[in-house]
């Protein structure tokens, strides 16, 4: 089991890192101050593709086949060395590579890979908090990251507990 605590003005999220089991989410806890505050969960759309160029640190524009990919679309770029994730959006996309409104914050390698991530489940939240657990809330397809998000206008937090299945 693992949990997670993030809070920031506008925008409190964190992922669990892909893993060759699933990712259970069994508890959820959010708190906004925006009147039109949602908690959304974000899962994978496919299976994650490997880059076909290691990108450098601070790279916007990654390349991998990136079918079915368009702008605005969003992607978690995972470095797999680290196991750190970039949450990104992407700006143009051809069949080779996407650019991305943000950067990745570290060099890639070749065992990197681009996740599409999409809603999965949202909850209306608003000006106020919420509190869900269950025996699976969501559970990911394998080897797949969830990302876990609420919005605030200048002070939010989401927390989340999930099983970590083998």
């Amino acid at each position: 089991m693992q949990s997670k605590f993030t809070s920031h003005a506008t925008l409190a999220a964190h992922a669990y890192m892909p893993r060759a089991g699933q990712t259970i989410l069994t508890a959820i806890g959010a708190e906004s101050d925006a009147a039109a505050s949602v908690v959304t969960i974000q899962g994978t759309v496919r299976p994650g593709v490997t880059v076909s160029a290691t990108p450098t640190n601070g790279a916007s524009l990654i390349a991998f086949t990136a079918t079915g990919i368009a702008s605005n679309d969003v992607i978690i770029f995972y470095h797999d060395t680290s196991g750190t994730m970039d949450y990104l959006t992407v700006t143009n996309a051809t069949a080779t590579n996407v650019t991305c409104s943000g950067t990745i914050s570290e060099a890639g390698t070749s065992a990197d890979r681009v996740f599409e991530m999409e809603t999965q489940g949202q909850y209306d939240l608003g000006n106020a908090s919420l509190e869900l657990s269950g025996h699976a809330l969501y559970a990911s397809p394998k080897d797949s990251p969830v990302r876990v998000a609420v919005t605030g206008s200048s002070a939010c937090f989401v927390s989340t507990t999930a099983v970590l299945s083998p």
